[in-house]
């Protein structure tokens, strides 16, 4: 695992996504699943909107331009018979 965390923090495989606070209290399994496949350097409490706002990296993300902000993505998290399959869709394609 620590050679995965390297190789995506030298890509920079950044990205910024929220998860509603509802959604830890009806699937909180869920979301150690999407944490699971993410190395979480910040988490901001939005109190207007609810939810919880991350900037992480994960192999799920593509690699992002340096020069800018972390691109915006959004979690996809699919219910199989007794896992959890995460996607994560970019913002904007």
């Amino acid at each position: 695992m620590k050679f995965i965390f390297k190789s995506i923090i030298e890509e920079n495989r950044s990205g910024t996504f929220d998860i509603p606070r509802s959604f830890f209290r009806r699937e909180p399994d869920a979301v150690m699943s999407v944490m699971s496949k993410m190395a979480i350097v910040r988490c901001e409490s939005l109190e207007l909107e609810d939810a919880f706002r991350y900037i992480a990296y994960s192999p799920l993300f593509e690699p992002a331009n340096a020069e800018y902000e972390c691109p915006k993505y959004t979690i996809i998290i699919t219910k199989n018979d007794k896992s959890f399959t995460v996607q994560a869709i970019k913002d904007g394609n």
